[in-house]
């Protein structure tokens, strides 16, 4: 087998191991056998559940067996993101790494950092018998990226340490000391088709930047989803139109790059598309410094069928009104976002119009207002609606003697000290919190960036070096 990263660096090649196995959320039963497997194979206890989250025991070195057991926890599914040109099936396809400028990407597709970097972390550390560490105990949970589903599956009688090293963080900078709480709301309505004697388009948005919709809704990023339903809303205001369907992003917890509705309407051609053009300079003005590659194109289109002028109206003005982005900043620490709503999902699908999205806050109370105003929009605009799965947040803990001992440890290892941080994102600290109260919580990673997108790249000196002070860390508790 021939590798791309470097197969003598354990966490390198565990990496690139776990790249060959597609492991979208809700399809990691494979790379959850292989784990499995993993542990079989090195003789150590492991468990499987019902979710396939993968435990895998591993004893205390020697002169370690009085130390308290570590928790290692990271989760094995990726966001499956691809460019609209590219031809992969994440259902079946292994990623295609390469080595750009000391960073690993993946062709055409997101890279799976996010967190197969976590999972060889911990790969490496148990299959390394020359390590000095507590006893531990490394949890692989699935279905993180669409709620944290496995980690609120886990049992608590399935764990005996109070202490826990969660390794899903993009920055070797820093350690996470907080996370915001999120949970998922989808709204549907049925669509009535009619008969279509008028001449159809199709409108693409493409171009925009994307990204995660916890650490980067911050930065305004354009969303497609909102601005294919804009450019709809002023040409239905202007000339009027008959939607027939309308598809754009792929996941609730990404900014949705992409966007394309097919509309029908009797009005001038010339008229249509000089509203779009009205349009697009607008947009491009408003984020060019955040998506200045954002394109806004019109074509003519075929269709036999519309949707009745009333349901047309109701979804393009709901979807144009609907609340997105960015919502609150904290006053205490600088630049966290600790309320945001993303419009991360819209599909057509057997004459159904369905949105879902992903609402993140650090105070629940962020949530359930959000939902709330989701709520009255869909009974206004007559959407039927469900609340999806949900997590909690980790809020902030003064004392911890884990995080006293991480930023001695990385100190001598960089000669420079760690920086304390919170973050908008998810993390299943919140969820460990809830089912151990009393557990101490830090957060390790490698450098990545742009994460959830294709542009996603690992930084492989970091990631080195991570292991390194994981090494370091795990010696010194």
């Amino acid at each position: 087998m021939n590798y791309v990263l470097n197969e003598y660096l354990p966490h390198q090649k565990y990496f690139e191991d776990i790249s060959r196995i597609p492991h979208g959320s809700h399809n990691e039963k494979e790379l959850s056998d292989y784990l499995v497997k993993f542990a079989g194979n090195l003789g150590l206890k492991v468990k499987q559940d019902k979710l396939y989250n993968v435990i895998i025991y591993k004893p205390a070195s020697e002169g370690y067996e009085d130390h308290p057991a570590i928790i290692l926890q990271s989760h094995i599914d990726m966001v499956c993101e691809k460019n609209g040109d590219c031809d992969f099936d994440f259902e079946k396809d292994s990623l295609k790494l390469y080595i750009e400028d000391g960073f690993v990407r993946a062709k055409g597709t997101t890279l799976g950092a996010d967190d197969g970097v976590g999972a060889a972390l911990t790969m490496a550390v148990l299959a390394d018998k020359t390590l000095k560490h507590p006893a531990l105990e490394c949890v692989f949970t699935v279905c993180e990226e669409v709620g944290l589903i496995g980690a609120q599956a886990l049992d608590k009688n399935d764990f005996t340490s109070k202490r826990l090293i969660n390794l899903d963080n993009s920055s070797s900078l820093s350690t996470y000391v907080s996370c915001s709480g999120g949970l998922r709301f989808r709204l549907k309505k049925k669509l009535e088709m009619v008969k279509c004697n008028s001449k159809a388009y199709r409108l693409e948005v493409r171009g925009l930047y994307g990204g995660h919709s916890g650490g980067n809704i911050h930065l305004e990023r354009g969303n497609s989803n909102k601005i294919c339903s804009r450019v709809l809303y002023h040409l239905n205001k202007e000339i009027g139109i008959n939607l027939v369907n309308i598809d754009g992003g792929s996941k609730e917890n990404a900014i949705p790059r992409e966007a394309t509705a097919i509309f029908a309407s009797s009005g001038d051609v010339e008229k249509i598309k000089n509203i779009v053009a009205e349009q697009r300079e607008k947009i491009k003005k408003e984020l060019l410094y955040s998506d200045a590659g954002l394109t806004i194109e019109i074509y003519e289109d075929k269709t036999e069928k519309m949707c009745s002028k009333d349901i047309s109206d109701s979804i393009i003005t709901m979807f144009y009104m609907l609340p997105n982005g960015f919502k609150h900043r904290s006053m205490v620490i600088d630049g966290l976002t600790v309320a945001s709503q993303n419009m991360g999902v819209i599909k057509t699908v057997d004459n159904e119009v369905i949105c879902t999205y992903s609402l993140r806050g650090a105070i629940e109370s962020y949530n359930d207002e959000g939902m709330e105003i989701l709520v009255n929009f869909c009974n206004l605009f007559g959407f039927e609606w469900e609340s999806g799965s949900r997590y909690p947040a980790w809020e902030y803990s003064e004392n911890s003697v884990m995080r006293e001992i991480l930023k001695t440890v990385y100190k001598d290892f960089y000669d420079r000290d760690i920086q304390i941080k919170a973050t908008h994102g998810g993390l299943e600290c919140g969820v460990f919190k809830k089912i151990i109260p009393d557990i101490d919580i830090v957060t390790l990673g490698a450098e990545s960036y742009n994460v959830h997108t294709p542009n996603e790249r690992l930084n492989l000196e970091s990631f080195d070096n991570t292991y390194k002070l994981l090494v370091q860390y795990l010696e010194n508790l």
